[in-house]
């Protein structure tokens, strides 16, 4: 079972099946004929949850010049586009530096024996500072980016320093850490039920059979799940990622900060 499967199995035996079953036969979705499972990982787990969890990166991966073609540039500077499979086909949310070092190790290819692994953490750790910095560096589109600068070309031997997102199924999330991600994504749901049902309930549309008090004190139980789900990301999805991510974990360490 991947972890997705694992989210969805878990919202399903952790939240009351009544909310779940009230949400989606609620208007907005009673026109969707898929399973369940299907209309929470298209409706909350992916657009929403999996949102969430890439909006600060997942992991670092140093993507080589070769992977990288000049579309454009002009006097304010040059606009490149990222080889998809550079990446392994994952969202860029940020390019972090030009480095001149890196590029040809396990985490540009998305290889992931152990000692691929130790390559990237030593290679990287030992990264010098970024010749171009993110005030540099801008992301202009998917898998396009600008580099501010005067100069005519890039030095060869250089690499790009990129935050991306997780993978399709969370697999690059190292399976210790899994409770985290269920206890935010539990909390993440309450909130998306409270939010989605909160004005409904409170004006008496929602029946369907059920106990109208018994299903309003529950979604009202969740009124400051919004707000523990903001904190449990902020803490400990937060280190969960650092953690997981062995280029920027490597980075941490060699700059002196504690485990």
């Amino acid at each position: 079972m991947n972890l997705i499967n694992r989210l969805i199995y878990e919202i399903k035996n952790q939240v009351p099946i009544e909310l779940t079953e009230l949400l989606f036969n609620h208007p907005r979705y009673r026109h969707d004929n898929s399973t369940l499972e299907a209309k929470i990982e298209e409706n909350y787990l992916r657009p929403r949850f999996l949102y969430d969890l890439d909006a600060g990166g997942a992991q670092q991966m140093i993507v080589p010049m070769q992977s990288i073609t000049e579309v454009y540039r002009d006097t304010s500077g040059i606009t490149f586009r990222i080889d998809p499979a550079a990446v392994n086909n994952r969202r860029i949310v940020s390019v972090l530096g030009l480095t001149s070092m890196g590029g040809t190790t396990g985490t540009s290819s998305g290889q992931n024996s152990t000692l691929e692994n130790m390559y990237d953490k030593l290679a990287n750790a030992y990264t010098p500072a970024n010749i171009f910095t993110s005030s540099d560096l801008e992301l202009v589109g998917k898998n396009v980016f600008k580099l501010t600068t005067t100069q005519p070309f890039i030095p060869y031997g250089f690499s790009l320093r990129v935050m991306v997102g997780n993978d399709e199924n969370l697999s690059n999330i190292h399976s210790p850490h899994n409770s985290y991600i269920i206890e935010a994504c539990i909390l993440g749901y309450e909130a998306f039920v409270y939010n989605k049902l909160i004005i409904s309930i409170n004006s008496g549309e929602l029946q369907l059979g059920h106990s109208l008090g018994i299903i309003k004190q529950q979604i009202e139980d969740y009124r400051d799940r919004r707000r523990d789900y903001m904190e449990i990301m902020r803490t400990k999805i937060k280190r969960v990622q650092t953690i997981n991510d062995g280029v920027s974990y490597a980075r941490l360490i060699k700059m002196g900060f504690p485990r």
